[in-house]
C-alpha cells in the first residue's frame, strides 16, 4: 500500500534527497587481485546493466561458467563474450536504432572490463559444489560516455545519460515504449509536484512491439559506437504532465508531431505539430484555467556561424478559453492567437550560451487586441579547477613497464578535476493594448531551466509569465504588470570528497606519444611511451573507431536498396561468380559514398562532439554534491509604478547518475507589501532512461 505522508514539504524534501545519496552508496564489498583467486572455481559472472536486468540468452551463456576455474584469461573470455552479444545481438540493435528519444545524433564511447573479484564464503561454495571451499564471483561494469553529439548543453549537465549499460531485450516493454522522463518539485503557490514526460515514434512502434523479431537492416557496431536514427521521419507521441500533491493545481499537454529529422544537414528538423494544453495554475493572487489547441510549425537550422551553432523557430496559430478568478473578481474569455519563438544556441569558453525571443498577437472577443514581447538570454558553464600537473616516469604495477604522466602522485586522483557551476540569466518584457489579467506579466518562480530544457520542453514553447524572483514562488506576485526586467545569478561551488566519477582512474595501457598529446609536447622524446588511463582510451575511442562507424553509417545511408543488400554477401563464405562481382560494385559505390562524408563528419567531430565528449569524459560524475548559491532581482511595472524586488539564499545541487536535485531557501531581502519572506525551491530531474 502507497501511503501519502502528512511530513512538511520540506522534510519530504530532505528525506528524498538523503534516500538518493543512501542508494548511490556501494555497497561494501572486498575485492581481490586476480592472482589471489587464479585457480578458484567460478561461483557467477556478474555484468552490471541498468536495473540488473539481464536478456535471457546473454544470462544462460554467462551461467555455462559456473564451476569453470578462474583466471585472468578466462575473465577475458567473459568480457568478450559480453561484448559480442551486445555488438552482435539483432535485438539489441534494432532497439539502439528504434528508440524514440534518439532523435539527433546519439554518440557513445567505452570500455567493458573486470570491476571486482569477490572471494565466497567457503560454506557458500560447499554448498555450490560439494567439497571445494574456494570460489569467487566475477563482477564485469561497462564505463561509457554518451552524449546527443548536436547539443552543446552536456557542457552544463555533467551527469551521465545513464551509469549502466541497457540491454534491450530485458527491459520492461511500457519503459521502452513511452521512454519516460520524471521530475518532482516544490513550491510555495503550486506545492508539492511530480511530473511525467513521455515519448513515442508511432510509426516505429510496430516494430517496438514485436520484441523478438531482429532486423535484418541492424547496424553491427563495437564497443566504441556512433549511432544515428536510420529513419528520417518521426510521428511522435509525447504526453507531458503535471500535477500538484496538495492542490487542486495542474498542468497537462498532449503534443502529436510528424518531424524529418535530418542530424548532419543544414536543416535538421522540419515539423509540424498539434497539440493540446489543459492548465490550472497559480496567478498572482488567483488562479488561471485555459483549454487551448493549436498547430503549427517547428524547425532546427544547424548555422556554425561564430558563437552561433543552432538556431530554432517555432510559429503556431492557437486558440483558448481562459477563466481567471481571484477575491472578488473572475474574468473568462476566448482568444485567438499567433505565437511565434525564436531561439539560439551558441558556445562562448566551452560554455552555453542561449537566447530567446518570444511575441505573441491575440484577439479576444469583442474584438479587443494585445500584443506581448519578451526575451532572455542566459549563459552557463562548468568552470574546472584544475589539478597541480608534474610530467614525469612512472612504472604501474597495472601495466609492468615504465611511461610517462602529468599526474602529480604525491596526490594520486580519486575524483575528477573539480569544477564550478555558473548560471546567469537575464531578461525583459513588455505588453500592449487590452491586456487582460491573466496574461499580464507576474513575478515569480518560473518552471523548468532555462539552460537545460530541450528546446521542444513546455518551459520554452510556453511565452514565459514573467520576472524570474525565486522567492515569491510560481505566479507569485499579488498585482500584475505590463513590462519588466530581471537578472538570475547561481553559482554552485565544488566540494571533491563528496564526488565520485563517472570515468574512474585506472591505468589501462601505455603506447606511444602522439602528435596530439599537447601536454607532453615539451617533456616527452618521440617514441617513449605514455601512460593511457582509462578516461584516455575513451576519448580516443570516439575519435578514431566513433569517426569511423560514423562514416560508415553516413555512407550506407548514400547507397541504392540493392546496393545495401550486396553488402551483406560480405557475411557468406562461398560466393558465386556473379555474387562476387555484385559485391565488388557495392564495395566500390560503399568507399566512394565514405569519401563523400568523411570531411564532414571528421570536421563535426573536431568541431562539435570531441570537446563535449572529452569534457564529459574528465568531469563527470556519478554522484557530486555541491553547495549553491542563489541571488535574484526583478522589476515590475504595474498599476502601482512598480517596485523592484531582491532576493538571495542557498541549497545543495545533488547530481546522482541519471538525476538532479536542487533544493534551497532564497530570502527576500527587499519585497513588495503583500509579498512573503522567503520562499523553500527543490526540484528533482530524472533525465530520459534511453
Amino acid at each position: 500500500m502507497l501511503r501519502v505522508s502528512t511530513w512538511a514539504p520540506q522534510t519530504r524534501i530532505f528525506a528524498l534527497a538523503a534516500v538518493l545519496v543512501l542508494a548511490s552508496a556501494p555497497a561494501a564489498a572486498q575485492c581481490v587481485d586476480s592472482s589471489e583467486v587464479t585457480g578458484f572455481k567460478v561461483h557467477e559472472v556478474r555484468f552490471k546493466t541498468l536495473f540488473g536486468r539481464i536478456p535471457d540468452e546473454l544470462q544462460r551463456r554467462l551461467n555455462s561458467h559456473r564451476g569453470e576455474s578462474y583466471s585472468a584469461a578466462r575473465a577475458s573470455h567473459f568480457i568478450n563474450e559480453i561484448v559480442k552479444f551486445h555488438d552482435t545481438n539483432p535485438i539489441q540493435q534494432k532497439y539502439e536504432r528504434l528508440i524514440a528519444n534518439k532523435l539527433k545524433l546519439s554518440l557513445k564511447a567505452g570500455v567493458t572490463e573486470l570491476q571486482c573479484l569477490r572471494k565466497v564464503p567457503a560454506e557458500e561454495c560447499r554448498r555450490s559444489f560439494g567439497d571445494t571451499p574456494k570460489c569467487v564471483d566475477v563482477v564485469i561494469v561497462r564505463h561509457f560516455v554518451e552524449v546527443d553529439a548536436l547539443n552543446p548543453s552536456p557542457y552544463l549537465l555533467l551527469f551521465p545519460r545513464k551509469a549502466a549499460l541497457a540491454l534491450y531485450g530485458a527491459m520492461p516493454s511500457p519503459l521502452l515504449l513511452l521512454n519516460p522522463a520524471f521530475d518532482a518539485a516544490h513550491d510555495r503557490r503550486f506545492g508539492p509536484g511530480a511530473r511525467i514526460d513521455t515519448a513515442t515514434d508511432l510509426l516505429e512502434l510496430p516494430q517496438l512491439l514485436r520484441r523478438q523479431e531482429a532486423d535484418e537492416d541492424a547496424v553491427t557496431s563495437s564497443d566504441a559506437a556512433g549511432r544515428a536514427q536510420k529513419r528520417d521521419l518521426h510521428l511522435l507521441l509525447r504526453v507531458d504532465g503535471r500535477k500538484s500533491l496538495n492542490h487542486a493545481f495542474y498542468d497537462s499537454r498532449v503534443r502529436l508531431t510528424l518531424a524529418r529529422r535530418a542530424a548532419l544537414q543544414r536543416f535538421q528538423n522540419l515539423s509540424i505539430e498539434a497539440t493540446f494544453d489543459g492548465n490550472h495554475l497559480p496567478s498572482g493572487a488567483g488562479n488561471v484555467l485555459r483549454n487551448a489547441g493549436s498547430v503549427g510549425v517547428n524547425t532546427d537550422v544547424r548555422m556554425n556561424l561564430g558563437i552561433v551553432d543552432l538556431l530554432n523557430f517555432n510559429g503556431a496559430y492557437r486558440w483558448s478559453h481562459d477563466r481567471f478568478t481571484r477575491p472578488g473578481q473572475a474574468e473568462q474569455n476566448s482568444e485567438k492567437s499567433f505565437d511565434i519563438r525564436a531561439m539560439a544556441d551558441g558556445q562562448v569558453a566551452s560554455g552555453l550560451l542561449r537566447a530567446a525571443v518570444w511575441t505573441d498577437a491575440s484577439v479576444l472577443k469583442g474584438n479587443r487586441s494585445y500584443r506581448r514581447v519578451l526575451t532572455r538570454v542566459g549563459y552557463g558553464k562548468e568552470i574546472a579547477v584544475k589539478r597541480r600537473k608534474r610530467v614525469h616516469k612512472i612504472t604501474p604495477s597495472e601495466l609492468g613497464e615504465e611511461c610517462w604522466t602529468d599526474f602529480d602522485f604525491d596526490h594520486e586522483p580519486t575524483t575528477n578535476e573539480p569544477t564550478i557551476g555558473l548560471e546567469v540569466v537575464a531578461g525583459a518584457g513588455r505588453t500592449w493594448g487590452d491586456v487582460p489579467a491573466y496574461a499580464q506579466f507576474y513575478a515569480g518562480r518560473s518552471p523548468g531551466q532555462f539552460l537545460h530544457d530541450d528546446f521542444t520542453a513546455d518551459s520554452l514553447t510556453t511565452i514565459p509569465a514573467g520576472p524570474t524572483i525565486r522567492s515569491l514562488g510560481e505566479g507569485g506576485s499579488t498585482i500584475g504588470g505590463t513590462s519588466f526586467w530581471h537578472a538570475n545569478l547561481n553559482v554552485a561551488l565544488p566540494v571533491a570528497r563528496w564526488s565520485r566519477p563517472l570515468i574512474p582512474h585506472e591505468w589501462v595501457a601505455a603506447s606511444p606519444v602522439r602528435t596530439d598529446d599537447s601536454e607532453f609536447a615539451q617533456d616527452v622524446p618521440a617514441g617513449d611511451l605514455v601512460c593511457r588511463d582509462l578516461k584516455s582510451v575513451i576519448k580516443t575511442l570516439v575519435g578514431a573507431s566513433g569517426i569511423n562507424l560514423m562514416v560508415n553509417q553516413q555512407a550506407r545511408d548514400l547507397l541504392t536498396e540493392n546496393q545495401k543488400r550486396d553488402l551483406r554477401l560480405r557475411s557468406i563464405d562461398e560466393r558465386t561468380p556473379e555474387e562476387e562481382a555484385r559485391l565488388a560494385v557495392a564495395e566500390a559505390a560503399f568507399s566512394s559514398a565514405k569519401g563523400e562524408v568523411r570531411a564532414e563528419i571528421e570536421e563535426l567531430f573536431a568541431r562539435d562532439i570531441l570537446p563535449v565528449t572529452n569534457f564529459i569524459a574528465d568531469h563527470a560524475n556519478i554522484i557530486a554534491v555541491k553547495p549553491l548559491l542563489m541571488f535574484d532581482v526583478a522589476r515590475l511595472h504595474d498599476e502601482n509604478g512598480g517596485v523592484t524586488r531582491w532576493s538571495a539564499g542557498g541549497g545543495l545541487q545533488v547530481d546522482i547518475v541519471m538525476a538532479r536535485f536542487e533544493f534551497g531557501y532564497l530570502a527576500a531581502v527587499s519585497r513588495a507589501p503583500g509579498d512573503p519572506k522567503g520562499n523553500f525551491v527543490a526540484r528533482f530531474v530524472l533525465k530520459r532512461f534511453f
